[in-house]
């Protein structure tokens, strides 16, 4: 059954936007005022393409307006920049599929449902001394099925007077929205029971940098590292091959219900599962996290992992 968001309870995955738009844009970025090249026409491109842009927005209460695509004109004389420039996008689904087999994601389209963007994407027109436009999208975040994540891809078709970028005319944009674990914490890791086997044995080490906690559920995180992080029995930093803890919290209690490996066995038989001898949760109060869990494996004893989160902000 699918989990949708509801005002109670805070939701779904994915990654901070960390992009600020700036309101002008520097005339050497535009154009050079004593360029010998008369004939080149003024350039449009999408800000981010092609790489991925990722925009994880916390819950609201109402629908979410925030702005969702870049797109920017260079002249090439400031005489273009002070003519009007309008321009066309189009969505692009088959962008989505094409990034996910390049990228090994699996990214689903917005549902229609879901969104309004506002303004005419065949009428996008850049005002006189304009360079930068905007297009907004509304998300009803309580359209959202949890147990995805989605994208929404978009290319530009027409240039207008000036000629697309062919490098960044197509843009993908994950659209997301933060639970309440979802943040960069400093990570304390204690480890106990692989002595033998050359790893750190009933002693704290902290790992060097924040180790961000990332929405993939309604409830559920997962490490930013990937893999289990871990030390050894000097003190360097390792992880655990075929590792890939989730963490799943009760909403109402905060207190940690699961941890589980998303990794596929790659014959070693590495699995997660919670110490019921402690007690695993979240503390609203600090958003720190505190884990306490086991790693079992084929053939070896239980190891022992004790995660303290510190929380430093949101990612």
């Amino acid at each position: 059954m699918k989990n949708k968001l509801c005002l109670t309870h805070f939701t779904f995955f994915v990654l901070l936007l960390t992009t600020v738009f700036v309101s002008c844009v520097k005339k050497d970025d535009m154009y050079k005022e004593n360029t010998d090249e008369s004939a080149r026409k003024q350039v449009v491109k999408l800000t981010g393409a092609p790489d991925l842009v990722a925009i994880a927005r916390d819950v609201k209460p109402t629908n979410d307006t925030f702005v969702l695509i870049d797109i920017r004109r260079y002249p090439n004389t400031e005489a273009d920049l002070n003519q009007p420039l309008t321009v066309k996008l189009q969505s692009d689904p088959v962008y989505i599929d094409t990034f996910n087999s390049q990228n090994g994601t699996s990214f689903v389209e917005l549902p229609s449902s879901a969104y309004t963007l506002v303004g005419d994407l065949n009428n996008l027109t850049f005002e006189p001394g304009e360079a930068i436009k905007e297009v907004k999208i509304i998300v009803d975040q309580s359209q959202l099925d949890l147990s995805q994540a989605y994208a929404l891809a978009f290319k530009v078709t027409d240039a207008g007077s000036g000629v697309i970028n062919a490098d960044a005319s197509e843009g993908i944009y994950n659209v997301g929205v933060k639970n309440k674990y979802d943040g960069s914490y400093s990570t304390d890791i204690t480890l106990t029971g692989w002595a033998a086997y050359g790893i750190a044995d009933g002693v704290t080490n902290t790992w060097s940098t924040p180790i961000d906690l990332i929405t993939s559920g309604a409830a559920s995180v997962t490490l930013s590292t990937g893999y289990q992080p871990a030390f050894t029995d000097v003190g360097d930093e390792t992880v655990f091959g075929a590792t890939a803890p989730q963490y799943t919290f009760d909403p109402a209690t905060d207190q940690m219900i699961e941890v589980i490996n998303l990794a596929p066995d790659d014959g070693r038989g590495r699995g997660f599962h919670l110490d019921a001898t402690q007690t695993s949760y979240f503390d609203p109060a600090t958003k720190n996290v505190y884990a306490h869990y086991i790693m079992v494996q084929n053939g070896r004893p239980d190891q022992h992992i004790d995660m303290v989160f510190t929380y430093k902000g949101p990612r």
